[in-house]
């Protein structure tokens, strides 16, 4: 924008000396007067400068609607739930698991994602009970799908804001049995990656040790 407003005041600017040149000319009674030529030549100035402000107005534009590949800058009226869910996101409480793909399926390398959404109030109350019956506190809890893709293992990179090496993170899953630990193969900065063996709601827990425990 601050490139726009220069380009402007210095059209204004050229244009300005310009005729003020050809003024003095005449008014101090010089031969110098205005031709054609020069009344051309001025034109296409203005006309370059014009055009230079025509990309730049373009350019602004687009960044504001978020352009330029990915997922672009989110504009101001779109609402938080819309974003989390183009970036296949779960929040709570401050703290966000997303799943970016390439889930290990039955031990081999893929381009399946793992599809994330929010659990119903009843699991998210139930995962909060776990948590604190091991002593810990509930970081987030989501439920998993993939659809059209089965699988009997998986290692899925779970993206968990907050997270730093050394932390003590238990993750359960719901299955018939209630919650049942799963086995965690990696905690780095803001991931963990879980071995899993199917879907269902996922609960990361930061606990002071770790321990197995079906709840």
């Amino acid at each position: 924008m601050k490139k726009i407003l220069a380009l402007v005041l210095a059209s204004v600017i050229m244009v300005s000396t310009s005729l003020s040149a050809f003024a003095a000319d005449e008014t101090t009674g010089g031969s110098r007067s205005v031709t054609a030529e020069d009344i051309e030549k001025l034109q296409g100035e203005i006309d370059q400068l014009t055009g230079q402000i025509k990309k730049l107005t373009k350019a602004v534009q687009a960044m504001n609607k978020g352009g330029g590949g990915g997922g672009g800058t989110p504009s101001p009226s779109e609402p938080r739930s819309a974003i989390l869910r183009r970036n296949n996101a779960v929040a709570y409480y401050g703290n966000t698991v997303a799943q970016g793909g390439h889930v290990e399926i039955n031990g081999n390398k893929s381009n399946v994602t793992f599809v994330l959404t929010v659990p119903n109030s009843g699991i998210i109350s139930s995962a909060n009970q776990l948590a604190g019956s091991l002593g810990g506190v509930l970081i987030n809890c989501v439920q998993t799908s993939s659809p059209g893709v089965a699988f009997s293992s998986a290692k899925c990179n779970f993206y968990c804001s907050g997270v730093n090496v050394g932390d003590n993170i238990a993750v359960y899953q719901q299955q018939k049995k209630g919650w049942v630990q799963l086995s965690v193969a990696e905690i780095r900065k803001d991931h963990v990656v879980v071995n899993m063996s199917g879907h269902g709601p996922v609960a990361f827990i930061r606990v002071p040790a770790l321990a197995t425990v079906t709840y």
